[in-house]
């Protein structure tokens, strides 16, 4: 008998190590797309800024 809750409190274990894992996977997940969108903003900034810059020098010679 003893073995047979031995396995079931292993199971139910398992699963809450898994449930956890995907939980922190979905955090992840929002975490990196806010990331990338913080990175491609961050990206098309310095575009602008760049193309200003070389307009700007485009003025002066």
């Amino acid at each position: 008998m003893d073995e047979i809750y031995t396995r079931l409190d292993d199971e139910q274990t398992e699963r809450q190590l898994l449930a956890g894992r995907l939980n922190m996977l979905f955090r992840d997940r929002r975490t990196h797309a806010h990331t990338r969108l913080l990175m491609e903003a961050e990206a098309r900034i310095s575009r602008e800024a760049w193309t200003r810059a070389i307009d700007a020098s485009d003025l002066v010679h």
